[in-house]
């Protein structure tokens, strides 16, 4: 029986300049207590689909939408804010793919679960629901919910903010669960667990889901029905069996089978001249307060390793090891506890790259989360000729607009995106805009925190292949953080493997995935 419905669904983007298409003649239904995916490169309007079902793009000036949305034969997609309000997180919920984005930064892990409980369930009491939400803490695989109840988001790995906001998508039973890129950001065994809970959830509230990824891969095993998106349309809409896909036009079936190279043909070679030197390099929060007590957690734990001029350095480790803190510090974002940065033999630190322009724009780190990396009311131009205008990269508009057009041409971007806002970006535009940002300076060193993350393999392809392309021209050095073991083999020269905070081995990349000595590198790299 089909529980919903999506009929001749169109959306446009109507800014100053003119109409822009995300969306054209979405159909397709879902059936009760099913999987269906819905896969596609970076901005082929993936997370657009999931915002419509939800009508949460109804409330933009500069966004149309026609057509209908049908749930249990119902037409919800007329609905006024009042009425969206029993849907949403009541009957339909989604987890959207940035959790740190969508959860209040100020307000504790348990109390944002606890409101949607008394939102939607009335007459529920407070004590009720705190006792449904310590049930819920345990559901999605915590065993310390007292400690995770009031933690803020920020006390939180990746992947357990995650579970946080899959037990606010299950706290009032949905019957359909929107997973919109739910894994991306996180390790093959974190992401193994959420797909394992989610898979669990689905069994047990027999309860459908719409797996929205980039990841075909696992959509083919855990699916019964894929849709592939493409410039906003569909191009193909599939059971998924393999008689079904023996039979799909030639080009898809290359697609689904698509997969970064074993390995690349560029000789790795670096020159003898140190760029950075990390030494003895510790980092503790200090976490709790007034009423629940005061903790300390060792996030970093003498971390001592070089960087030489043209080196690829890639750092390989699972959620929460401790990676995106350890490229924070050497970027200046944030202060490490004990021990010290050098570079080019001078120590840097927060103070030193406030009082010097030309480090900040030498050191440039692209973080994992593209969303909270702008400001969502600036339009891309805005971004891109802030960072222009700041270093003196162009005089003149002429000159300004032709590096705009190169930078973007350069990035797989079109130039339509210049009049949009980053928060009307795809995830996948969002982060290679991210990339165009720290590229424009030429800087010296580059952290890519989680850079290719939100980005299909096709995109990552293209990504991996620019960056490779950059640095031999340009002979930067780099940080490329990652958890993704196919992406560090293909782009690293060297390589550091981290867990609880602490590098556990290191040496040539090659030679790790020849013969690696830890029983975790073992299983990260799937040996």
């Amino acid at each position: 029986m089909t529980i919903l419905e999506v009929k001749d669904l169109l959306v446009d983007y109507m800014p100053a300049s003119g109409k822009v298409e995300i969306l054209r003649n979405i159909n397709f239904k879902v059936a009760e207590n099913t999987i269906v995916g819905i896969t596609g490169v970076s901005g082929s309007g993936k997370s657009m689909t999931a915002l419509s079902i939800l009508g949460l793009n109804n409330d933009s000036d500069n966004i149309v939408t026609k057509g209908s949305i049908f749930f249990k034969g119902q037409d919800i997609g007329s609905f006024s804010e009042h009425q969206w309000s029993d849907i949403r997180n009541k009957k339909i919920s989604i987890i959207f793919q940035d959790p740190e984005a969508a959860l209040n930064p100020v307000i504790r892990c348990g109390k944002q679960i606890r409101e949607v409980l008394i939102l939607h369930q009335v007459g529920i009491s407070a004590s009720d629901a705190t006792k449904i939400v310590h049930e819920l803490l345990k559901k999605v695989g915590f065993d310390d919910t007292e400690r995770v109840y009031n933690s803020y988001p920020n006390e939180l790995s990746g992947g357990q903010q995650q579970r946080i906001v899959i037990a606010i998508s299950i706290a009032n039973n949905a019957e359909i669960i929107i997973a919109d890129e739910a894994t991306s950001s996180l390790d093959a065994q974190t992401s193994a667990g959420i797909i394992d809970l989610l898979l669990k959830i689905k069994k047990e509230n027999g309860c459908s889901i719409i797996f929205i990824t980039h990841d075909i891969r696992l959509l083919l095993k855990i699916s019964d029905q894929i849709i592939l998106l493409n410039e906003g349309k569909i191009s193909c809409d599939f059971i998924n069996k393999p008689e079904v896909i023996e039979n799909l036009d030639k080009n898809i079936q290359k697609y689904l089978t698509l997969s970064i190279p074993f390995s690349n043909d560029k000789a790795y070679k670096h020159s003898d001249i140190l760029m950075l030197e990390v030494n003895e390099l510790s980092k503790v929060y200090k976490t709790g307060g007034l009423f629940f007590g005061k903790s300390e957690s060792q996030v970093l734990k003498n971390i001592t390793f070089k960087l030489y001029k043209g080196e690829i350095l890639g750092i390989l480790g699972v959620t929460g090891s401790g990676k995106s803190t350890l490229g924070n510090i050497i970027a200046g974002i944030t202060e490490s506890s004990s021990g010290s940065v050098n570079y080019c033999g001078k120590k840097i630190d927060i103070h030193a790259y406030r009082m010097d322009k030309t480090l900040r724009r030498n050191v440039q780190l692209i973080q994992q989360n593209s969303y909270t990396s702008f400001n969502p009311k600036q339009s891309v131009r805005d971004v891109l000729s802030e960072i222009i205008d700041f270093y003196s990269l162009a005089t003149g508009k002429l000159q300004v607009d032709l590096l705009l057009s190169a930078t973007l041409h350069e990035m797989g971007l079109p130039e339509d995106v210049l009049s949009r806002n980053t928060a009307q970006l795809s995830g996948g535009q969002r982060q290679r805009l991210s990339i165009a940002r720290a590229l424009l300076l030429k800087p010296e060193i580059i952290i890519f925190d989680e850079s290719l993350s939100a980005l299909d393999i096709q995109n990552q392809i293209q990504i991996l292949s620019l960056i490779q392309n950059l640095q031999a021209n340009h002979s930067f050095s780099a940080i490329f953080i990652s958890h993704d073991p196919t992406i560090i083999r293909y782009i690293s020269s060297d390589l550091i493997v981290m867990d609880q905070g602490q590098i556990i081995e290191e040496g040539k990349t090659s030679d790790i995935f020849r013969n690696p000595k830890q029983d975790l590198t073992k299983k990260l790299i799937g040996g």
